[in-house]
């Protein structure tokens, strides 16, 4: 058994004060783990249920937040994350323009708090919804949608192949249950963020 938490974009550089790019590719121990240690040290027993385990790390991290009293992620990155969700084939410039920003600010806010440009967050969120769709844990209404926003199907393959390593149809053949999950987590926090599904309510693709 293992749990722990995600964070949204720009909440780990509002928490730590470290860029994400910095944790591009890398798997480290972050500061933040030590800071709560003390909170969490009986937490993971046996006597414990993987519920108990969540709850405690739930309240170590709201201890975490209230002690240091961090400022909210960056407005800029939390308005570009829900856009991804949204349609991730939109302009970046007049995504920089609804946001009265130059589109050097956006790529610079963005590359510090995803790790990556924004160009490329929106071609992963592409590929995201897509692998959602292919393990059966998307809305289904969304599919024809999902597909559009590629110029053909050389397009959509050579994009997938880019961030997973194989073609759609290899993806599909081979369960993969962790990447599913994680897929799953991802869909219905974007469609609650969209406001079309509420939080605890039964998702479409169950």
């Amino acid at each position: 058994m293992s749990t722990g938490f995600s964070l949204r974009a720009g909440a780990f550089t509002a928490l730590t004060g470290r860029s994400a790019q910095d944790m591009l590719d890398r798997i480290e121990r972050a500061d933040i783990f030590n800071l709560m240690q003390e909170d969490l040290r009986d937490a993971f027993s046996k006597e414990n249920t993987p519920k108990q385990w969540n709850l405690a790390l739930e309240e170590a991290l709201r201890r975490y937040i209230a002690k240091h009293d961090p400022p909210p992620p960056d407005p800029i990155s939390v308005r570009f994350e829900l856009a991804a969700f949204e349609d991730p084939t939109q302009s970046l410039a007049d995504l920089a323009e609804s946001q009265n920003i130059s589109l050097r600010k956006l790529e610079r806010v963005i590359k510090r708090d995803f790790g990556l440009t924004p160009r490329t967050v929106m071609r992963r969120a592409r590929a995201l919804d897509i692998a959602a769709q292919l393990c059966g844990v998307a809305d289904k209404e969304e599919q024809d949608e999902m597909l559009l926003r590629y110029f053909d199907q050389s397009h959509m393959i050579k994009d997938f192949t880019s961030f997973f390593g194989v073609t759609p149809h290899k993806f599909r053949e081979t369960p993969r249950p962790l990447i599913t999950i994680t897929l799953e987590q991802r869909q219905a926090r974007r469609l609650e963020d969209l406001e079309r599904l509420k939080p605890g309510e039964n998702k479409p693709w169950r």
